[in-house]
């Protein structure tokens, strides 16, 4: 293919961030769409009149902040530690003979298994993946050097043997028809259309249709690799015809071409962070036109096996956790839990969030160092759910990838429609924000096979976003009439009211991580502890500080420095 040729194929439009494109959308409120129940607007004179009073608040309270906050990391360290306990009586003697893990001979206890998503890491796709993951590593760093404008054809069919070799040649045959499906049904120019058709396969995904169809057996880990490469697949077709939408080719063979070749780039075929088209276009297929030299190619190499040292690093601490700490097991089995201690209990809800960032850092950054190499910038790394108190970050922490995503083609073409409908602008902008938020947790709900926890855990984190999006707006209307000293939003009013919040964390752990039954648990057990209330207070205190922390260390560690001069 000549270079006019692919020039004209993917012709580049403007990319932007997603937040530049929300502005575009929104022009009437441009702050950030992800505010949390306490952060608002800033307002006319409210900085100057309130400053000195915000310094001595800050300076007051900092020792008893600090201490607030240190006993939320005191509580999980002794959460853990009475899981531990709670896993060395003689009854988990069978559980370590049953459950072997690859540090069984120098702990002598089992491994906690029951985290389906690592035991398929772990058990299944790390011991196939290396060989060919290593081999991509380092002949795409040749083909960079010597042959760049391969890349991403290279990459495709690397793909299609690896998903071949891993889940058979029929569901890569069913992959591809999927292209077609989307290629012809674009071609109707409706993105409900579109949108439908994912919508209709992932009913049939949710009703087994596609094991019936695919598979002569049952096996659970295909089942799990095809049905996370089909979501993968919905979601890179989205995000392909939406953003070459209004480029002429876009029926053409050569668009279907190029949206075979994003939706089969190896590094992130299977696993890793969810990329919208335009950051793959400006960083792999429009650079793959000019060749690297050597020197350039033997750095990038050298930082992907640092970086790759990193996540195996973790990947390990990962698997020897789960050789101490079993709340997994123990989630799922809610009798057990009406009676374990109640510490202990704190420990599994806080372990079943934690590892779910801990999981999505493997996942996410193993590939996204391989595609760094490419060219492709790592998206931020999930955070640490210890130190996230608000539901909205916590969203856009744990995956930014798919947070991109659901901005990028849900919630900002909904605000979209909702600002031509809304001309008169009757309806105050936070309200809007909240109607378009509502589709996003709507899909994740046919994301995840249409399951009933599921659509309870997605109306949970739904209400707490919203009821953070009020939080906001109300905050800003106390401002407006009492010109409220922002710090004391922060050193007393967020902490306060982000504790009841933390309760239906607790349950929605349960629900996403296990099961309904031991969301019912979770919700009338953390509630009886009067611990709960200390609990709390140290988490959301944690939080805070450290969101607050830069002007914190601007007032009182000013202050200290000036005396010391004098």
């Amino acid at each position: 293919m000549n270079q006019v040729t692919l020039t004209e194929r993917i012709k580049p439009k403007d990319s932007s961030e997603i937040t530049d494109e929300f502005k575009k959308i929104a022009p009437r409120d441009q702050s950030n769409c992800c505010d949390g129940i306490l952060k608002a607007k800033n307002f006319p004179g409210l900085e100057e009149t309130s400053s000195e009073l915000n310094d001595r608040i800050y300076r007051w309270t900092f020792i008893p902040r600090v201490m607030s906050a240190a006993l939320w990391p005191i509580i999980l360290i002794y959460s853990t530690y009475k899981i531990y306990l709670e896993t060395t009586d003689s009854k988990f003697d069978l559980f370590h003979r049953t459950y072997p893990g690859i540090f069984t001979n120098v702990t002598g206890r089992g491994v906690d298994k029951f985290d389906h998503l690592w035991f398929v890491l772990s058990g299944d796709f790390f011991g196939k993946c290396y060989l060919w993951y290593g081999f991509y590593g380092g002949f795409a760093r040749l083909i960079q050097i010597y042959m760049p404008q391969a890349l991403p054809t290279f990459s495709m069919l690397l793909s299609f043997g690896f998903v071949s070799y891993l889940m058979g040649f029929r569901i890569l045959a069913f992959f591809l028809l999927e292209l077609v499906v989307f290629w012809i049904v674009q071609r109707l120019r409706s993105k409900l259309a579109l949108w439908m058709t994912v919508v209709g396969y992932l009913y049939f995904m949710s009703h087994g249709y596609y094991e019936k169809l695919l598979l002569d057996e049952n096996p659970s880990v295909i089942t799990y690799y095809m049905f996370t490469v089909i979501g993968w697949i919905h979601a890179r077709c989205i995000s392909f015809y939406y953003d070459t939408w209004n480029r002429p080719n876009r029926s053409s063979l050569a668009s279907l071409y190029t949206s075979a070749q994003f939706c089969f780039y190896f590094p992130l075929t299977v696993w890793g962070p969810l990329e919208y088209f335009e950051r793959y276009e400006k960083y792999i297929l429009l650079p793959s036109k000019f060749g690297k030299s050597t020197e350039v190619v033997k750095q990038e190499l050298l930082r992907m096996i640092v970086k790759l040292g990193r996540f195996i690093f973790w990947a390990l601490v990962n698997e020897l956790l789960l050789h101490y700490v079993y709340f997994t097991y123990l989630s799922y089995h809610p009798v057990y839990l009406e009676t374990i201690n109640f510490w202990a209990l704190i420990g599994i809800l806080y372990w079943l969030g934690q590892f779910l960032q801990l999981k999505y850092l493997v996942l996410n950054g193993i590939p996204g160092v391989i595609a760094e190499a490419d060219g492709l910038p790592m998206l931020p790394l999930p955070k640490c759910v210890a130190c996230i108190h608000r539901f909205s970050n916590l969203w856009k922490s744990i995956d930014r990838g798919m947070y991109n995503w659901f901005i990028r083609y849900c919630y900002s073409p909904v605000l979209e429609i909702i600002a031509r409908v809304d001309k008169t602008n009757g309806l105050q902008p936070e309200f809007q924000r909240i109607l378009a938020s509502l589709p996003a947790f709507l899909f994740v709900y046919t994301w995840h096979a249409w399951e009933l926890r599921i659509l309870i855990w997605a109306s949970l984190n739904f209400f707490c976003v919203s009821a953070e999006r009020i939080g906001g707006f109300l905050k800003n209307k106390i401002n407006q009439k009492y010109n409220v000293a922002p710090a004391i939003w922060d050193v007393l009013i967020e902490p306060m009211v982000n504790i009841p919040f933390l309760t239906i964390s607790c349950c929605s752990s349960g629900l996403f991580s296990s099961s309904i039954a031991t969301g019912k648990v979770m919700a009338y057990r953390i509630p009886q502890g009067y611990q709960f209330i200390v609990i709390g207070w140290g988490y959301t205190h944690l939080g805070v500080l450290i969101d607050t922390w830069p002007k914190v260390r601007e007032v009182v560690f000013r202050r200290s420095k000036s005396h010391h001069e004098n």
